[in-house]
């Protein structure tokens, strides 16, 4: 017998035995199939009995109205008090120069004062 043969006998005999080994579960489910299906047709019962259930079962009560709701006697009150801080500057007797630190914050050296209304 050649090396060739002897291969090929060896990978026929190979794959019959993965092909034995494969069909043992698939053999194994058909005695399962009973019990699946009789689980399954418990169930289905279970889901219709359920339903019914559901269908019997009384409606929420209805929500009532505006008009209809009772009056509150609560009442409510806030208090406290509102802060305000505040500041002010006249420019009537100049513009400040641009570029001065005096536009952004407020320092009082910057402010003009004196000027055309002041030469009387």
């Amino acid at each position: 017998m050649t090396t060739i043969t002897y291969r090929l006998r060896s990978l026929v005999a190979g794959a019959a035995l993965v092909m034995l080994c494969a069909s043992g579960p698939v053999l194994a489910q058909d005695s399962d199939t009973a019990a699946l299906e009789a689980r399954v047709a418990q169930l289905e019962a279970l889901v219709k009995k359920l339903t019914a259930v559901e269908k019997e079962a009384p409606a929420p009560a209805p929500v009532p109205t505006a008009a209809e709701k009772p009056v509150s006697t609560s009442t409510y009150a806030f208090g406290g008090y509102i802060k305000f801080n505040g500041m002010f500057s006249d420019y009537s007797d100049g513009d400040l120069a641009p570029g001065s630190a005096g536009t952004q914050f407020y320092i009082p050296g910057t402010i003009p004062v004196g000027g055309d209304s002041e030469s009387t």
